[in-house]
């Protein structure tokens, strides 16, 4: 019954996307001149999700749509037009029909401004989240939250050699009484040098310090220094991105929790294989914050894969995968062991591009996360049909 709800909300959908593609042949919606470019998007998916409270036991299914418009804006000014201001606003609004309690809007909103001088660069940018996004994170159930991430970084430029001096603000401010106690505040500073070994790749090395800060729990306050190398750039002809790796030190005021000493990593390329094959890889090691009991932070080794074959001139197939392993690094109350999970994911995706900004697909995917602890375990399946317009 709710599979055939999808089913005709996503024939109605195609329809007016249908509709859209001959009423205007060409991107109608999107403006461009020589120092201003606004770009809308819209997108509707209908899921069937056997296991929307990500329950170990008592699965739930239910249908879930999502209605997503966007909006970007780019300015240019300046000498050749080289300096840009960006602005761009998305929202997911989830409803669901035998669930309505489950209901979410998701909210992003980033604004940035890049200068660039030549031999010097600015940019700064900010991201504001009001989400209850599960992607990613620790949570089962819908947990709202404001994120407001800032960054800012001042480049240098001489000849072969480079320098970014960057800044990251990172807060995260939970609306329930049941997290309030792990809302946090977080400052970084960078200093990477970069060092050009062959015309289209450089060698870099890089120092973070970062401190963290609770606002109700000064035991979980934590101090951390990080050393990292790598190379950026074209690294092979074919595989361009940045991998680097190196030591992280993260030391709690609790002095319950042992401190992070360990190898951290930080990898992101991409493969054209060919015209029609992109591969998509990342990479990264790190310990991350915890809501669990006890736990200050897990150390996280999070893998993503991507791979987007376009089939002809109208079809584009698309292979997700993500793995975690996530090691938790105190003994949890009620537990006996110190929790370890094994998170992973894949789903494939069919889409049919109408025009070049109309497409509507289907997808599966398939979600599961192994633990040591039962209590934590859980799987999912979920099969989706979705449209899009992108200007």
């Amino acid at each position: 019954m709710l599979f055939n709800r999808a089913i005709k909300l996503q024939i109605s959908v195609v329809s007016i996307l249908s509709f859209f593609s001959l009423l205007f042949p060409q991107p109608g919606f999107s403006w461009e001149n020589a120092f201003m470019k606004i770009e809308p998007q819209f997108k509707v998916d209908s899921k069937w999700d056997n296991n929307i409270f990500y329950d170990s036991n008592n699965k739930k299914s239910d249908l879930e749509n999502i209605f997503s418009p966007g909006l970007f804006t780019e300015i240019r000014f300046g000498s050749e037009a080289k300096h840009k201001v960006q602005l761009q606003y998305l929202t997911d609004l989830g409803v669901f029909g035998r669930y309505p309690e489950q209901n979410y809007g998701n909210h992003d909103f980033t604004a940035g401004v890049g200068l660039d001088f030549e031999k010097y660069t600015f940019d700064i940018g900010n991201k504001y989240q009001f989400t209850s996004s599960r992607a990613g994170s620790e949570f089962t159930s819908r947990v709202l939250r404001k994120i407001d991430t800032l960054d800012a970084v001042f480049g240098a430029h001489y000849n072969k050699i480079d320098f970014d001096l960057g800044y990251r603000f990172y807060m995260v401010d939970f609306l329930s009484n049941l997290y309030d106690e792990f809302n946090r505040k977080e400052d970084s500073v960078s200093l990477t040098g970069y060092v050009q070994v062959a015309p289209k790749t450089k060698a870099l090395a890089e120092v973070t310090l970062k401190d963290i800060v609770y606002t109700k729990v000064a035991a979980r306050d934590a101090q951390a220094i990080r050393f990292m190398t790598g190379f950026k750039g074209e690294l092979t002809g074919k595989l361009t991105g940045i991998v680097k790796g190196g030591y992280k030190y993260q030391k709690y005021d609790s002095e319950e929790t042992k401190p992070f000493s360990n190898f951290c990593s930080a990898v992101e390329v991409l493969y054209a294989m060919s015209d029609r094959v992109d591969i998509g890889l990342s990479y990264t090691r790190e310990p991350f914050e915890s809501t669990y009991s006890v736990n200050n932070y897990y150390t996280g080794d999070h893998i993503l894969a991507n791979v987007r074959y376009l089939l002809g001139k109208s079809f584009v197939l698309t292979l997700d995968g993500m793995y975690f392993h996530n090691a938790y690094n105190r003994i949890a109350a009620g537990d006996l062991k110190k929790r370890v999970d094994n998170e992973w994911s894949a789903d494939i995706v069919l889409d049919y591009l109408i025009k070049e900004w109309i497409s509507v697909g289907t997808g599966y995917t398939y979600h599961t996360r192994l633990s040591n602890i039962d209590r934590m375990e859980y799987s999912q399946n979920v099969i989706d049909l979705h449209g899009k317009l992108s200007y």
